[in-house]
């Protein structure tokens, strides 16, 4: 194939006048401070180092592959574009890839989903260089615009109208594909083509590996970090780290937890080291096999945590705070897109078998989007109510969350707290709303 579509170019020529003129124009001196910047993190050593191993690691995939006849010359291309655009782009995005281990995976399997095979195509059978000059800055023109009128419910119908070209657009695409191969079959049905679609799947695949030991290489230095934070004496630091990395090894999620588990315990010894690390596998026991609880004490903390799994409100661990109290929260949970959203949060305190309270917090920070926040609120709170006391929501509660008051009921051996808290300094007249359930 050519070096490089009619397409492509047109993305060069438009990616290098703008850039040249955003770092050359006087008018845009913050931008060019930020590259600068940008510019002096990507040349720090441990940068450099990192991108020197993924260099030769991918050297070395690409030169394996070529050994089997996986891999040619003509394949030089693709194989850069998918090294800046994916695996230089997951050394930014470890974090994500660790929250989602099937996520490098997925990007795999991506490639072989039928619109992929449509954009592949779509991307062999452009246009001449001229049509392409004004297609393709058209195309950016409405994707940004279609961006905006995202961002607010008076756009709607604007949004609707740009949705309805981009789909009209893209639908010409697909026909003008399919003309062109009827036209010139043998442009889509020929070996170089077909290595070019199965490349950055294969590369991908061989790279999973090194974003692997990367995550587990990057986990064990920001934990070493967070470890001068609870262990002070540099020697026990040490036999802590030499600890970790043989009963952990690659566990990076314990690994984790058990440095975060350290802020709840005493380290000022051997004896309190080894039984931190005892503590966090007796949990990891427990949360295997759960204990039985008796209803008419609590609920069992490892089901009450995930209560509101269905919500997408997902608690942490059922872990210790001090000798006698046990908790586990889900992070705040945001719940639209303005500047300071609205958000939701949900804690299963009690003590080391049984939760005693669940409590749903949502937070106001953005008035004017409270109904939908409420809405949340009160669907989660009906859930949290089905699973804990499995009887029909009461009306009363139900009023008391739509119209944001206090109120206070008790059902058998469980106490139901609907509180509101305005926040006095709060400029935007905000507030919070806790649902809680006591087990007394």
């Amino acid at each position: 194939m050519d070096i490089l579509s009619t397409r492509e170019w047109v993305l060069v020529i438009l990616i290098s006048v703008i850039t040249s003129y955003l770092l050359l124009s006087p008018q845009f001196e913050e931008i060019q401070k930020s590259f600068r910047e940008l510019i002096t993190t990507l040349l720090a050593r441990p940068i450099i180092t990192i991108f020197t191993l993924m260099t030769a690691y991918v050297i070395a995939c690409v030169y394996s592959l070529y050994q089997v006849g996986l891999w040619e010359w003509h394949q030089l291309k693709i194989t850069i574009i998918w090294y800046f655009a994916v695996a230089a782009l997951s050394l930014f995005k470890l974090n994500s890839i660790k929250q989602d281990p099937c996520s490098l995976r997925n990007l795999t399997l991506d490639n072989f989903k039928p619109i992929k095979i449509v954009e592949f195509i779509v991307g062999i059978y452009t246009f001449n260089i001229f049509i392409e000059l004004i297609l393709v800055p058209f195309l950016f023109l409405i994707a940004g615009l279609f961006g905006v009128t995202q961002t607010k419910k008076e756009y709607k119908p604007a949004e609707k109208f740009l949705n309805g070209i981009l789909i009209a657009i893209g639908f010409s695409f697909v026909i003008y594909s399919i003309f062109m191969i009827f036209s010139d079959f043998w442009k889509l049905a020929n070996e170089e083509t077909l290595r070019d679609f199965y490349t950055p799947p294969l590369l991908t695949f061989a790279y999973s590996p090194f974003i692997f030991f990367m995550m587990v290489y990057v986990t064990y230095e920001n934990e070493s970090v967070r470890l001068q934070f609870f262990i002070k004496k540099r020697w026990l630091r040490i036999y802590a780290k030499t600890c970790a990395l043989i009963l952990f090894n690659v566990q990076i999620i314990l690994l984790e937890r058990w440095v975060s588990s350290l802020a709840f315990c005493k380290k000022d010894t051997i004896s309190d080291i080894n039984r931190s690390f005892k503590q966090i596998f007796r949990m990891i026991s427990v949360e295997n096999n759960p204990p039985k609880t008796n209803n008419s004490e609590g609920w069992s903390p490892y089901a009450a945590k995930d209560f509101l799994a269905n919500e997408g409100i997902r608690t942490g661990y059922y872990h210790p705070v001090d000798s006698n109290e046990w908790y586990s929260c889900s992070p705040m949970i945001e719940l639209d897109g303005s500047i300071i959203p609205n958000n939701i949060s949900y804690y299963v305190i009690g003590d080391k078998n049984i939760a005693k309270s669940l409590n749903l917090t949502l937070n106001i920070n953005s008035p004017e989007t409270a109904n939908m926040a409420h809405d949340k609120l009160l669907s989660s709170a009906k859930l949290m109510f089905a699973k804990a006391i499995n009887i029909k929501f009461p009306r009363e509660i139900e009023a008391a969350i739509e119209k944001g008051i206090n109120y206070a009921v008790e059902i058998g051996i469980y106490s139901i707290l609907v509180e509101k808290q305005n926040w006095p300094t709060h400029c935007f007249g905000g507030y919070d709303i806790k649902f809680v359930i006591f087990c007394r």
